[in-house]
């Protein structure tokens, strides 16, 4: 287990204090979730980059958040998916390389009418597909690299340079210094892939090239789960003139507007954010070849202590690593007290000893989501691991840490 594996366990456990930087950040997170959970039905909306729903808000950001690394690298003239694994310090195993694609067909990102000619050229530099998750690398490129200063919205004025990979002949220095300095613009911009209400979790790491070029790398579940797919990538550009400019439309109504709206007499104004927004679409192909095996508990029924009932888990291999999903659901006859103090279990495959497996040299990380039956299904990945006749499955709440033991799956 490398070290970045032991911090994340250790945290996981309640054993390392976490950093206040990263404090500050997740409290910024949870803030944007629970925002979500106003805007979007927390019953009826599954997670997905920007929803969380159905599942268990806490677990899947237990598991999520822990999975997000901070963005530090060394610079470089170029940066690819190999480079990633190096700087997460993790390994990707040799028959996995064969699945990077460096020539991504991709079509609508050459000279489009909005963001791409404007201001800045987005393109899939590589990408990474097994049955299990995909990694997506997608490049920001300014038009006008001497003017403007690309930023992403997670990024801050106060945070370094030396954090993002870049390395001045002056020394480290802050962003907002270094555009003082070299009278650059911020430009903010964003890249994504969304794969739809089935996506559980996805991660997002960024670096800035020696050029200026801007380097996003998407790591999320494969729940399409296709040989061939076609996916879009979303873009975002907020010109530098309406950074400073918010639109107020619709903030400022008056009390007889607002009993109209809630009577349905007027429509709700919609704000805008002044982003330019555009796509374009990319095929990405799964070369992967996949083991699935079924495995059940040895004693079915309750797990002590939680309302659950384990059903199964399956446990996907592929070159890349090792998929669980588990599937499970609560006791027809747990009270809803019961219920409400089992929804931030996490199921952890475990070594023959307890001790944690290797981590996968994605960041996917994992979820959980209600089924349409009432039964829920939470997933995880792993690196590439043996699978016995028994595996172990450690029972435990991400929150509060409590152990509720070890449980035994056969295989069938």
């Amino acid at each position: 287990m490398n070290i970045e594996d032991r911090k994340i366990q250790d945290m996981l456990n309640g054993n390392t204090p976490i950093p206040e930087v990263v404090e500050k950040r997740a409290a910024a997170a949870f803030d944007a979730i629970r925002t979500a959970g106003e805007e979007f039905d927390m019953e009826k909306t599954e997670i997905t980059k920007r929803k969380w729903g159905k599942s268990r808000v806490a677990a899947a950001a237990c598991i999520a958040v822990l999975a997000l690394g901070t963005t530090t690298a060394a610079a470089g003239n170029y940066f690819g998916l190999l480079d990633y694994f190096n700087w997460r310090d993790r390994e990707i195993p040799k028959e996995a390389q064969k699945l990077i694609n460096d020539n991504v067909e991709q079509k609508g990102n050459e000279g489009n009418e909005t963001a791409e000619n404007q201001y800045a050229e987005f393109n899939i530099r590589q990408t990474l597909c097994d049955s299990g998750q995909m990694m997506i690398e997608i490049e920001v490129k300014a038009l006008e690299p001497d003017k403007y200063f690309l930023m992403t919205q997670d990024w801050m004025p106060e945070d370094m340079i030396s954090n993002l990979g870049m390395v001045s002949e002056e020394g480290d220095m802050s962003i907002e210094e270094y555009m003082e300095k070299t009278g650059k613009q911020a430009l903010e911009v964003n890249a994504y892939v969304d794969l739809g209400e089935k996506m559980t979790s996805a991660s997002f790491d960024t670096k800035m090239e020696p050029d200026g070029t801007l380097i996003i790398v998407e790591n999320t579940e494969n729940v399409i789960r296709e040989k061939e797919m076609t996916l879009t990538c979303y873009t975002m550009v907020l010109p530098p003139d309406l950074q400073d400019k918010a639109n107020d439309e619709g903030q400022n109504l008056t009390s007889d507007e607002k009993d109209k709206i809630a009577a349905g007499e007027m429509k709700e104004p919609v704000v805008t954010d002044n982003y330019i927004r555009d796509s374009f679409t990319f095929k990405v192909t799964d070369n992967s070849i996949s083991e699935k095996f079924v495995y059940k508990p040895e004693q079915p029924g309750k797990i002590e202590g939680t309302a659950i009932i384990l059903d199964e888990v399956v446990m996907t291999k592929t070159e890349l690593g090792l998929y669980v999903d588990t599937a499970y659901h609560y006791d027809e006859n747990a009270t809803p007290e019961e219920i409400a103090a089992s929804e931030e279990i996490v199921f952890d495959v475990v070594k023959e000893n307890g001790d944690w497996l290797e981590r996968g040299p994605g960041s996917a990380g994992g979820g959980t989501v209600c089924l349409e039956d009432g039964s829920y299904l939470q997933t995880r990945d792993y690196g590439v691991t043996e699978l016995l006749e028994e595996m172990p499955v450690k029972v435990f709440d991400c929150m509060s840490k409590e152990q509720y033991g070890i449980i035994k799956v056969k295989k069938q």
